[in-house]
């Protein structure tokens, strides 16, 4: 078969990118023909193998109506070359399946904003026409569903919830070692309790709430690891910045918990890594993923009051969680999982 993708920006990181290369990577394993469809390439980047890159530039227009404009290329570029099966990652039209892993009015309620640039304004544009012109939605989560039916009006048979998928390759190696293996590797105190906050959206994942909370708190066994992008490597003793990981489940594998005090996120697929290797997790109720998280995975907590995340860290044991060594395949997260649920909605909405 002959499978179209359809990516805004190919960049080295974000969930959103691994996303796409399991997709790749899945779709090419069962002997399908990939082409992808973008507008940017990130410099540096190689693409997988065998992978048909278009590059559709969406031309010299100001940065809020770019992606609108590259919206309306694929278009053509969908009807003057047919394929079996077309799926677009994000606020795409012309798609016969279009992901939602975010929205842009689901995200200013989050906020406690309203809509006032043009950039707010454009969004919200092509989300309403990517959902109007594709056959079926793919929800993030539970979450995202029901901010989909509420600020877009799109009805519920429209749309189907499918978390993103989880390689358990990538979290193999991490899992054949001990947590005190990882540690001694990645030379951190056994005699201290570690949190690890990783991001792409340090603001809205919540880090500004950990560098404060962690800050104050001095000479005590909680020690606060930062990764992702851009780099932070703040001063503070009990905080370490590690920079950007292209491998973190090593890293997920020795602490004690992942923290993600998201102010607003459409599942958080760092936080079903984290479950994959048996590392509780603490989350905000604003990520989607904590819909489906269990009592001995770890706590949900409310973003306010900010004293509750306090008291409840200061309060911590790793050894009142327990996470089953299946607890992936228990949701149907793996990349195969997922693959085959992916295949049933497209013949669902066909």
């Amino acid at each position: 078969m002959k499978v179209v993708l359809i990516h805004y920006r190919l960049l080295k990181f974000g969930g959103l990118e691994k996303r796409l290369h399991n997709y790749i990577d899945a779709f090419q394993k069962d002997g399908h023909e990939v082409t992808l469809l973008t507008a940017y390439v990130k410099p540096g980047y190689t693409p997988p193998k065998n992978l048909r890159l278009v590059i559709l530039k969406p031309g010299f227009h100001l940065k809020p109506f770019r992606q609108w404009f590259f919206g309306q290329k694929v278009m053509r570029w969908l009807k003057q070359n047919p394929c079996d099966f077309s799926l677009s990652l994000g606020r795409t039209p012309g798609a016969d399946l279009t992901l939602c892993p975010g929205n842009h009015l689901g995200y200013l309620a989050a906020h406690g904003i309203k809509p006032s640039s043009i950039s707010d304004f454009m969004q919200i544009k092509a989300d309403k026409f990517a959902f109007n012109h594709t056959k079926g939605i793919l929800a993030a989560s539970p979450q995202i569903k029901k901010e989909l039916e509420t600020h877009y009006q799109v009805p519920s048979s429209k749309i189907r919830v499918l978390p993103p998928p989880i390689s358990t390759k990538a979290l193999e190696k991490a899992n054949t070692h001990s947590k005190s293996y990882w540690r001694n590797k990645l030379n951190l105190d056994p005699e201290l309790l570690y949190f690890l906050f990783i991001s792409t959206g340090h603001a809205n994942k919540g880090l500004p709430y950990l560098l404060e909370w962690f800050g104050q708190t001095h000479k005590t066994n909680q020690h606060l690891l930062v990764a992702g992008y851009p780099p932070v490597y703040p001063k503070a003793q009990n905080i370490t910045g590690l920079g950007y990981l292209d491998d973190p489940a090593p890293w997920l594998k020795a602490v004690d918990f992942l923290i993600h005090p998201s102010k607003y996120e459409a599942f958080g697929q760092v936080i079903a890594e984290a479950l994959g290797t048996q590392t509780p997790v603490i989350v905000s109720a604003n990520s989607g993923a904590s819909a489906y998280l269990k009592p001995s995975d770890g706590l949900v907590l409310p973003l306010n009051p900010a004293n509750s995340w306090k008291q409840a860290i200061q309060q911590l044991d790793p050894n009142q969680f327990s996470i089953s060594e299946s607890r992936i395949q228990e949701e149907g997260w793996t990349l195969e999982q997922h693959y085959a649920s992916l295949w049933k909605f497209y013949k669902e909405f066909s």
